[in-house]
């Protein structure tokens, strides 16, 4: 099995579905957008909804890869948070719209395609921890405020971000996103930080 020629095609896979859809995807459009014989492409995957899910794999390992490089241990939670949401938005600009789509045909189609409800409940569930663990050592190390529930924040965040990128996505509405992420990260950390001694509730 060629590896660039597998690489290929997932990249040709991408553009098709979140151009067309996942419905409006067929495999004869892939396999010409790889610049492959039908034949070759069923030699490494044998059917849209394999394929389907192998891109989802893929996309799944780059964010958990990237969110790791991002939140280093010994990073302040300030600049964790400033640094992730300045990846996340940058990500969703004109140019980039149709790989948010591609986000929304993933979840309009897990309830069909059973590997990929699981797929996206497991992404779902590591995101979740990844970022509990996250903010219970920010709690530990007095960055945040002790009483902050660990989990219920997590699951706060995973759903402003989900929102928004819905918004943007589905009702194509523009924001301006240097302002989203000021306000984003401005409300969070005023919001979750630790008191000074001293200093009012």
């Amino acid at each position: 099995m060629s590896e660039t020629t597998y690489n290929n095609i997932l990249k040709a896979a991408e553009k098709c579905f979140a151009h067309d859809g996942f419905n409006g995807t067929t495999m004869d459009q892939i396999s010409k957008e790889a610049g492959v014989s039908k034949g070759a492409l069923y030699w490494y995957f044998k059917s849209k909804e394999e394929l389907f899910v192998k891109l989802k794999e893929k996309n799944v390992a780059e964010v958990l890869e990237t969110l790791t490089k991002l939140f280093a241990p010994m990073k302040s939670f300030d600049l964790k948070l400033a640094e992730a949401s300045k990846l996340y938005f940058s990500l969703l600009t004109p140019r980039q719209r149709r790989v948010a789509r591609l986000n929304m045909e993933f979840w309009a189609a897990s309830s069909k395609i059973s590997e990929l409800n699981i797929m996206l409940n497991d992404q779902y569930n590591k995101l979740q921890a990844f970022l509990k663990s996250t903010i219970e050592g920010a709690i530990e190390k007095g960055e945040l405020r002790k009483e902050i529930d660990s989990e219920s924040l997590a699951t706060i965040l995973l759903a402003t971000l989900d929102g928004l990128e819905l918004h943007w996505t589905i009702l194509e509405k523009d924001f301006d996103w240097q302002q989203i992420h000021d306000t984003f990260c401005d409300t969070i950390l005023n919001g979750l930080k630790a008191k000074e001694k001293g200093e009012r509730l």
